[in-house]
């Protein structure tokens, strides 16, 4: 997934990343593993973990200047 800003592209950013994620599934996406949907960002890929209709994540690692 890739994130712009008027400026700059984004190696990550959370709210795109559940928000995308909750689309792909509400639009028939079906990850092999039923619990984990793996998305892969700029900052590398990013396990988004699925808890009933709840998602979230692991925060990354911070990416370096």
């Amino acid at each position: 997934m890739r994130i712009f800003t008027p400026a700059d592209e984004l190696p990550f950013a959370g709210h795109p990343t559940l928000a995308s994620c909750h689309a792909w599934l509400c639009a028939g996406g079906r990850p092999c593993d039923p619990q984990v949907v793996v998305q892969e960002c700029g900052i590398g890929p990013v396990r988004v973990r699925r808890h009933g209709e709840w998602l979230a994540f692991a925060a990354p690692p911070l990416a370096t200047a």
